[in-house]
């Protein structure tokens, strides 16, 4: 599941592709809990690199 802001360009769609939602930058769960690793593991597996905000 991803949750974007109502003005947002993904909001709305009923599915959004992996691949889409790659380029956008993400603000994650913290490294090591449950919900970080299977979001991590799903991108990985489909060969992608999210972006994360710059600190």
């Amino acid at each position: 599941m991803a949750v974007v802001p109502a003005g947002h360009r993904l909001a709305g769609e009923v599915a959004v592709d992996l691949r889409r939602l790659a380029q956008e930058v993400f603000v994650d769960f913290p490294e090591g809990t449950a919900g970080r690793a299977q979001s991590d593991e799903a991108f990985a597996a489909a060969g992608l690199t999210r972006r994360w905000p710059s600190r």
